[in-house]
């Protein structure tokens, strides 16, 4: 479980967030700041529950401008 809830301050995930193979929950709602985010994070199998409420939506779209994150 991973919760950066509100961290205004964070502008970038590290790269290798997505090797947290363990991690099922990551937060990170009102990180308004945040302006880099990695794409390999929607091939994390075992991420469940992914909170981003407040996270400008452009930091969240892929390079082919898909919302979604992770395949169905």
């Amino acid at each position: 479980h991973l919760n950066m809830e509100y961290c205004k301050s964070i502008k970038k995930l590290p790269e290798n967030i997505s090797k947290l193979t363990s991690l099922e929950t990551l937060v990170i709602s009102g990180c308004s700041s945040l302006s880099v985010f990695p794409i390999d994070m929607r091939k994390m199998e075992s991420l469940k529950v992914f909170q981003a409420d407040g996270v400008p939506i452009h930091q969240l779209l892929t390079a082919t401008e898909e919302v979604t994150l992770w395949p169905r």
